[in-house]
């Protein structure tokens, strides 16, 4: 037995001539007798381990295939080195040409690089084979006829021909290949019967075994991986252990290093050592098979071994779905794993990359939030791992001057309060709670939703059962009986006002079942024979409905208000709060049904951006999103889908940019609502990143116990009940600068003080009263005086837009186009923010230079083009009731309703109000109080608190430059 490793051209020599007289000895294990009929010529393997060659993703397919033709001057080279050591056959690894990487990125223009490519391989590796009368093995991915995709390994003849060729039978979950269906046997006149596997296949020990039936006497196993899940070890022992379980000679080939000979006992002839080693062992593929036991030896042991066998006993084996898999549910897709692998081939790299840099450079804040967006949205990958490995080193406390540990790292927080400030503020709640109904001992649900802020009645009841069953060292009601007489008491009336006909006929009791079966799941075994029979008879009933209503548009083509006939924030509660029934009553229909929902939601119907458009995906409504990242969020709990996990990242990236430093979600982006307050939806959610759980303390931070309504209680259940602790890293509210440019023409900054967003989404008009219209194009917020300008949008309301026209009879107050350029860096460096809008008769770019700290500026520049019109722009100002408006010329008014319409001689060039003044373009006219559009009254606001000012400049038929000065005392 001879075997060698060849890595120079010199070295080829040498060993060939030393090798030249044993070409004649017989193989580890040949027989010294018996029926051989004389001695056999060994034949000498030789299997490549070349370096990595992998072709660049960015390529185009020109440079692509040029970048193929010079990989495969390599390849010859390795081929004719092969040759010189008198090798009678050589095996290349899987992917032999490096193309994977670039075929993952471009899906369409592989459609005719790929065939190309493989034909040159085998054009060429054949033609050099051929030269020394070798056989050759290679592998790539091919083209089938249909445009599949099949990982494929070829078996050259010696005259360089194809004598046939094996489609891999098990990809692994992400390679999104056409599986082949057969274990084919090739017959050789020297190399005896040859059989071909590929990677993954190793894995399961029946692809060799087949192979071994069907009389292979060797396997060639091209490869970029080991033969079972573990490390190197345990690799290597399972590639000796399928060579001697099938008694087969196995040649591994594997790019860069792994790529060895194994006789059919067990034993590794020959193993490489560096890149663009040739590994090679003289074998006689016939012999080498000597084993047995004690009492029966054999000279080729597969005589015993293939006919011991008890096939009858295998049927098992044969079975799709055997029995292990309902204990072992999936938790990745098929076509997730492989939109995973594809950008982990591609761009991940350079992902980690820019997140080690960032540790490296002490950005430790920055460093964690990277690694763990990583970890989301690599999933399962080699990125996952190592960037798991990089957190569990940023997260060590370091040692203060003394030797003590600290806090930890710079830029990371810790000591957050929660989710003690959740327990607090549901023991103040529940408190509240069980006041009034000892008050009211008699009152029915709909007495008891009266009252303000008592809508959502059944929300009460998961503060309850959260408090009694939540075991956490901040919880200090964990257990308490009269806790659990509340939720009893709370659930025993639900179900008598179901049982009469009360409960489902009030709006969006969809939240409040969710509430009620949450509440079930956690206390199922306190709750006593009688009210655990009640509840569950009306959580069944109830949810069973429900699936109904998400059954009837699960296969919608978009789960839109267009599409679905309701908001898809109500749509993505309904199908979790039926996954979770599913879960909790043993309804795997239920389950599926909104395990298939909820993933669509996560994988097709969020935005890149990170939300989910309830009209279109043309922008966001702020508020409302957080409902759907909440039903997601639920999903995932209960699911362990990675995909919603990834979702999640995403909303978490839009909502922390799209937030003011008070806490309230940007209006000028929102379709949907002009005003809203601090969101205690979802933070559970969130609390997967560190700089989640910071946005998470952040929000709750805003929360007091006295303001609370129930359903925000109930929610604030739900986040402490799920909520995920771990280390904080800062989010955008709590930097110095900060930017965030959507896909769509919108973008958020933030620089010192100061908040500005800049808007030019382009209304998708619509009759629905519910989703406005967007007119609003720019916002001020003061992280001292809070919101001064404010960009929300109306409903057919040009007086609060930022411009309009009337053109003829016609009014318009919606751009027509819009671009949106932000300036570099997140300081902005020298540049504006720019904002351009189109319209009928002109267009306009608003410009907002970077603010300095107490002063801030807005340059309008319009272009009329041509045409009669009536032109204008406004401003809507968002004044304080109660407070006093001043203006440059003296002049001084009460907000307390009064009427306010003020010309130049009025406001002489100024107001000022709440800390911050303005100054004005001379023809500008304010007017207040200004009342907007309310969806929910299909009408004009009433409420005070709710009015804008709208501040009105006419334009001119020329061309002019309007300014607007901004100052904070």
């Amino acid at each position: 037995m001879t075997t060698r490793t060849l890595r120079g051209l010199g070295a080829c020599w040498l060993l060939a001539a030393l090798a030249a007289p044993q070409r004649s000895s017989f193989a580890e294990g040949a027989p010294a007798g018996g029926d051989r009929g004389g001695e056999r010529p060994l034949v000498r393997i030789g299997t490549v381990q070349p370096r990595n060659r992998t072709i660049d993703h960015k390529l185009e397919p020109a440079e692509a295939l040029a970048q193929v033709e010079r990989s495969l001057d390599a390849l010859e080279r390795l081929v004719e080195r092969a040759g010189e050591a008198r090798c009678d056959a050589v095996a290349f690894p899987e992917d032999t040409l490096g193309l994977l990487k670039w075929l993952e990125a471009n899906p369409e223009p592989l459609k005719e690089l790929l065939p190309r490519a493989v034909r040159r391989m085998l054009e060429r590796l054949g033609a050099a084979a051929a030269r020394h009368r070798m056989y050759l093995v290679c592998c790539n991915d091919t083209l089938d006829p249909d445009g599949a995709l099949r990982n494929t390994a070829f078996l050259l003849g010696r005259d360089g021909k194809e004598i046939g060729r094996y489609h891999k039978v098990q990809p692994v979950i992400h390679e999104a290949r056409k599986r082949g269906d057969r274990f084919p046997v090739f017959q050789t006149p020297d190399l005896g019967a040859v059989g071909l596997l590929i990677c993954y296949d190793m894995v399961f020990p029946e692809a060799p075994r087949c192979l071994a039936l069907a009389g292979a006497d060797v396997i060639f196993h091209p490869t970029l991986g080991g033969a079972a899940i573990g490390d190197d070890d345990i690799s290597l022992a399972a590639f000796r252990t399928r060579a001697v379980e099938n008694f087969v000679y196995l040649v591994v080939s594997q790019r860069g290093g792994g790529s060895m000979v194994i006789s059919p006992r067990g034993k590794v002839l020959a193993q490489g050592r560096e890149p663009d080693d040739i590994v090679t062992a003289d074998i006689d593929p016939r012999g080498g098979r000597e084993g047995g036991d004690a009492f029966d030896h054999q000279e080729d042991m597969r005589a015993r071994l293939f006919r011991e066998r008890s096939p009858a006993a295998y049927g098992i084996l044969g079975d799709p779905a055997p029995p292990v898999l309902a204990k072992v549910p999936a938790t990745t897709a098929p076509e997730e794993a492989a939109r995973i692998a594809g950008k982990a081939l591609t761009v991940g790299e350079e992902d980690f990359r820019q997140a080690d840099a960032l540790r490296g450079t002490g950005k430790t804040g920055e460093a964690i939030a990277a690694f763990e967006r990583l970890r989301a949205e690599y999933r399962g990958t080699w990125i996952d791992r190592v960037a798991r490995d990089r957190l569990e080193a940023l997260r060590q406390p370091l040692p203060d001057a003394s030797g003590a540990k600290g806090d930890g790292p710079t830029g990371e927080r810790h000591g957050s309060r929660l989710p003690e400030l959740y327990f607090q503020l549901l023991e103040a709640g529940a408190a509240r709670v069980e006041e009034r109904l000892a008050a009211e001992p008699g009152a029915d649900l709909e007495a008891l939703e009266a009252r303000q802020g008592w809508r959502h009645f059944p929300s009460a009841l998961l503060a309850a059962a959260v408090l009694h069953s939540k075991d956490h060292r901040s919880n200090s009601q964990r257990g308490d009986a009269g806790l659990l007489a509340l939720a009893r008491r709370i659930g025993d009336l639900l179900a008598g006002e179901h049982a009469r006909g009360r409960y489902a006929s009030r709006l969006d009791h969809h939240r409040d079942t969710y509430m009620w079966l949450e509440a079930y799941r956690l206390l199922e075994r306190e709750l006593g024979d009688a009210s655990r029979a009640r509840w569950r008879e009306a959580l069944l009933d109830l949810l069973g409905r429900l699936a109904a209503d998400v059954e009837a548009k699960r296969d919608f083509p978009r789960y839109q208000s267009p599409f679905i006939s309701t908001s898809p924030n109500h749509y993505a509660l309904w199908a979790s709060t039926v996954h979770l029934g599913g879960r909790v009553f043993g309804k795997e229909e239920w389950e599926h049904l909104g395990s298939h929902v909820l993933r669509r939601f996560a994988t097709r119907e969020q935005t890149r951006d990170g939300y989910w458009g309830e009209w279109s995906d043309e922008g966001p409504t702020t508020g409302y999103d957080y409902l759907t990242a909440t039903g997601v969020a639920l999903y995932h709990e209960h699911s362990g889908d990675p995909a919603a996990l990834e979702a999640l990242r995403r909303s978490l990236d839009f909502h922390l940019a799209f937030t003011y430093p008070d806490g309230t979600p940007v209006e000028t982006v929102n379709d949907r609502n002009r005003h809203w307050g601090v969101s205690p939806w979802g933070h559970f959610g969130f609390s997967h990143f560190p700089d989640g759980r910071r946005y998470a303390g952040f929000l709750t931070g805003f929360l007091a116990a006295k303001d609370l309504d129930l359903e925000s209680l109930g929610r604030l259940a739900q986040d402490a009940l799920y909520f995920h602790e771990g280390p904080e890293a800062p989010i955008p509210q709590d930097e110095e600068r900060f930017v965030r440019r959507l896909s769509v023409p919108a973008g958020v900054r933030k620089i010192g003080p100061w908040v500005v967003c800049l808007s030019g989404l382009i209304d998708a008009r619509n009759a629905s009263r519910w989703y406005l219209d967007r007119q609003g194009s720019a916002s001020v917020f003061h992280e001292k005086l809070g919101l001064i300008l404010t960009g929300a949008n109306s409903k057919r309301q040009p007086e609060l837009a930022t411009f309009s026209e009337k053109v003829g009879e016609q009014v318009y107050h919606t751009p027509a186009s819009s671009r949106l350029e932000v300036g570099d860096g997140a300081d902005g460096g020298d540049r504006a923010d720019r904002l351009a809008l189109a319209y009928n008769s002109f267009f306009a770019v608003l410009e907002v230079p970077p603010p300095q700290a107490k002063r801030l500026e807005l340059r309008f520049a319009v272009t009329p083009k041509g045409g009669a019109a009536e032109r204008r722009l406004t401003l809507q100002l968002v004044l304080r009731p109660g407070g006093t408006l001043e203006t440059g010329a003296g002049r001084k008014a009460a907000l307390d309703g009064t009427r306010i319409d003020w010309g130049p001689e009025e406001h002489g060039g100024s107001v000022r109000h709440g800390g911050w003044s303005l100054r004005l373009p001379p023809a500008a006219r304010l007017s207040w109080p200004v009342y907007p559009f309310n969806p929910y009254a299909d009408g004009p606001e009433t409420r005070l608190e709710h009015a804008v000012a709208a501040l009105a400049v006419p334009l001119s038929d020329k061309a002019e430059e309007i300014s607007f000065v901004l100052e904070a005392d």
